[in-house]
Order: C-alpha cells, then sequence, then structure tokens
C-alpha cells in the first residue's frame, strides 16, 4: 500500500511540476556571463521560442552610460544574421545606446539560436539584464518588447522532485 502512495506523490510531483514550467511567451533571451578582466565581459545569450512566422528579428540594446564597445565573438552563420552598431554620440551631445541586431537567415516556424559579444563595462558592476525588442521587417514596428533573464537554474520545484524521487528510491532499497 506505500508504494502505491508513493507513486502517486511522484506522479502529483511532476505533473505540478510540468504545469508549472510552461508559460506563453513571444521570445526569451537568457544570458551567462564570463569575466575576461580589465573590464572585459563576454555575454553568451540563448534565444528560444522566437517565432519566425510573426517576428522577423530581435533587438538588444546595451545602455551607452553602462557598456563601452560591442563585438560580436560566435554565433550560427548560417542560421543568423547579426549587426553590432555601438554607443555613440552626436554633434548636439546626446547619446543613443548601442545595439546587437539578430535576424534569421530562413524563416518558418520557433527558432532558437546562441551568439555571443564581448563588451567594455563602464562601471565596476557585474552585466545584468537589458532591455530587448522584437519587430516586423515589414513596417519596422515593435511587436514585443521584453527583459533578457540570467539562465534559469532548477526551482525549488524541481529539487523537490528530485528529493522526493531519491527518498523513494531509498525506501525501496
Amino acid at each position: 500500500m506505500k508504494k502505491f502512495k508513493i507513486v502517486h506523490v511522484l506522479l502529483f510531483v511532476f505533473l505540478m511540476g510540468l504545469i508549472s514550467s510552461t508559460s506563453a511567451s513571444a521570445a526569451s533571451i537568457s544570458y551567462s556571463f564570463t569575466d575576461l578582466g580589465d573590464q572585459q565581459w563576454q555575454i553568451d545569450y540563448q534565444l528560444t521560442d522566437f517565432n519566425s512566422d510573426v517576428y522577423d528579428g530581435v533587438t538588444i540594446y546595451f545602455d551607452y552610460s553602462l557598456y563601452g564597445s560591442i563585438g560580436l565573438t560566435s554565433y550560427d552563420e548560417e542560421a543568423w544574421d547579426i549587426l553590432v552598431v555601438q554607443s555613440e554620440e552626436d554633434i548636439l551631445g546626446v547619446s543613443d545606446d548601442g545595439y546587437v541586431d539578430v535576424q534569421p537567415l530562413n524563416h518558418g516556424g520557433i527558432l532558437t539560436g546562441t551568439f555571443s559579444v564581448t563588451v567594455t563595462l563602464l562601471s565596476d558592476e557585474q552585466p545584468g539584464s537589458q532591455g530587448f525588442e522584437l519587430y516586423n521587417e515589414n513596417n519596422w514596428d515593435e511587436v514585443a518588447t521584453g527583459t533578457t533573464s540570467p539562465v534559469p537554474v532548477p526551482g525549488a520545484l524541481s529539487l523537490l522532485m528530485a528529493g522526493l524521487c531519491v527518498l523513494a528510491m531509498g525506501k525501496r532499497n
């Protein structure tokens, strides 16, 4: 009888994990970063759930007051076209943010991709979340906006499920 209850508890926890991990979103961009020294950082991006039937591209912004030079270090050249634009100041002293613009070379369905940039930080802080826009190329309309997020760590529910599985296996033996 105890085995029957343990199986039901594990099944319930597993189903709750599936339900809590699903979310509807336009697209998401997660990042991780590596300190290269001397205010230089490498930022690795993971673009997921990019619907290339709805969006033509995504632009990630680099605040001119936080980021100096931006350099593209790696990406899949057969899948993506990426443009890097540096922050700049015009003649009147107005500053514009730099950005990285990412467009798929082939449209059709949900796409994922990874790419990396190096940046010079203008402060002693670590890189953090950045704003991004998903756009339509036909009229350059902004379709959706978002904020990049750190690569997720296992959630509490996932850890609980793993612990329950270990406990259940330990009681079997």
